[in-house]
This record gives structure tokens, sequence and C-alpha cells, in this order.
């Protein structure tokens, strides 16, 4: 009777164990978040200059920063402007597991006379890949409750993965309509070295061009030569007066760069503005 019974509190025994290490480990397996830089590139290291400042270098180094970069920052700043913030914060927040593989990062965000509460949860699949979902509510001037803002999925190790984005509830048309999708990679650092963004709405926001509709943006942390180390490839209607591309390479360190678009100047060659800083 006692050998009974010591094999039945061994086997309980045994069972806790094997459950909380189930918990402990499922707890420890938290996804790789995705980098803000996913949604929003980082072209902080293209310094636009105003046309105030115009010399020999200007003509192109503006002509980049007026009508590659400047659009897609409208998107960024006023249509996606809350997501954004809620990315920024989780960086310092510990994800809350929620069980079923599903994990919780959660932040509030105040914008203006708006408290904005702004909920990540990634669901580990069986595959090994994340389901995101970004949800938002909000309680002051603007009111949302559970507003479903972005979804994606993602490699669970962080690597690569892509994003869809609503437009928001600040568009009167069709708030939950993609307004953006992301296909973005990172290094084995998690540093995002390639984000492809497309703008996928046909109708006016925000006072972004409704002709902007199938532009897309392509940014590298790299370029083709050894004298620059990011770039930018674009390809989009501007102000409905036809389709074009541009191309940019530029040196973060120097300032130097590059910049080609056959409808501007009506050749293939690039375009070179020089350094700003000596080394």
């Amino acid at each position: 009777m006692k050998k009974s019974n010591i094999a039945i509190v061994s086997f309980l025994a045994g069972a806790c164990i094997f459950a909380s290490c189930q918990k402990n480990d499922a707890e420890a397996s938290a996804p790789v978040l995705p980098p803000v830089e996913s949604i929003m590139p980082d072209l902080s290291s293209f310094n636009p200059v105003t046309k105030a400042d115009a010399d020999s270098r200007n003509e192109y180094f503006a002509y980049v920063a007026d009508y590659v970069i400047n659009n897609w920052q409208k998107v960024f700043e006023q249509v996606i402007n809350i997501p954004i913030q809620g990315f920024q914060a989780f960086v310092d927040i510990h994800p809350v597991y929620q069980g079923n593989g599903m994990w919780l990062w959660q932040c509030d965000v105040r914008d203006g006379f708006t408290t904005y509460t702004v909920s990540l949860v990634g669901k580990v699949k069986r595959n090994s890949m994340v389901e995101w979902e970004l949800a938002v509510s909000s309680k002051g001037l603007i009111t949302l409750k559970n507003f479903v803002w972005l979804t994606g999925e993602s490699t669970k190790d962080g690597l690569k993965g892509n994003w869809k984005v609503s437009v928001g509830p600040t568009d009167l048309i069709s708030p939950t309509d993609v307004i953006v999708t992301s296909e973005w990679e990172c290094n084995s650092a998690k540093e995002v070295q390639k984000v492809d963004l497309t703008y996928a709405l046909g109708h006016m926001c925000c006072g972004i061009n409704p002709f902007f509709h199938n532009s897309t943006i392509s940014y590298m942390a790299y370029a083709t030569g050894d004298a620059y180390d990011h770039s930018v490839s674009a390809y989009y209607n501007h102000m409905g007066l036809g389709w074009w591309k541009a191309d940019a390479e530029w040196n973060a360190s120097n300032g130097s760069g590059q910049v080609r678009c056959s409808s501007k100047w009506g050749d293939s060659d690039w375009h070179k503005w020089p350094a700003t800083v000596s080394e």
C-alpha cells in the first residue's frame, strides 16, 4: 500500500513539475517585438535641407527630400502616429503572458486631449510564426474601443515579417481600409535592413493626394556602391501628373549622395551632391 501511495505522490509531483516547466518555458519564450522601423523606416540619416539654403548641391538633395521622402513622412506623422508612439513605448515594456501562446504589450499614449491605450498581442503559432494585432482604445476628445489599427506576421526570431496598417479613425470614409502594407527584414542584430512600403489607399486621406495610391518606397540600410551606406527607391504618381521612379543613395557620415530620375532630368544618370562633412 505504501508503494502505491509513493507512486501516486511521485506521479503527481512529476505532473506538477512538468506543468510548471511547461508554463515557465512558455513564459520565457516571448516572441521578438518587431522594431518600430518595420513600419516607419529610419530616415534620420538623410537630413533634408530647405530651399532657402539652395546651393550647387541642393537641387538634387532637396528634390529627394521634397518629392521622394516627404509624402511618406505625412503618412507616418498624420495617419499612424498613435501606433508608432505605442511601438516606441513597447521597447521598454515587458510583455505579459496571456496563455495559449499569446503575449500582451500595453501602454497609454497622450495626444492632445485624448488618452489612447495601445495594446499589441503577439500569438506564437505552431509553425513558429507570430501573428500580431494592435488595437487602440481611447478616452477624451476621440473615443475608440478596441480599434484594430495594425495586423501582421513575423518569424519568432524577429528577422522578417509584414504589416497591414488601417487608415484609422480620422478617416470618415472607411477607417478600416488598409492604407499601407510593409514587408521588412532585419539582420542578426535585429536591426532593420530593408523595408518595402506600398500605399494602398485610393481616396483622399489627411491631405495626402489620392493619386499616391499604389505608390511604393523601398528603404535599405545599404547601397550599391562603397561610397554610400543607405538608399531609397521610390515609385509613385507625383500630384497625378504621371508615374515616375526615383532612386537615391547617401552616406550617413559625410552627407554625400546621388539621385537619378529620368522623368525629372531626362536621363538615367546618377546626379551627385558633395559631402557636407570632411573626412
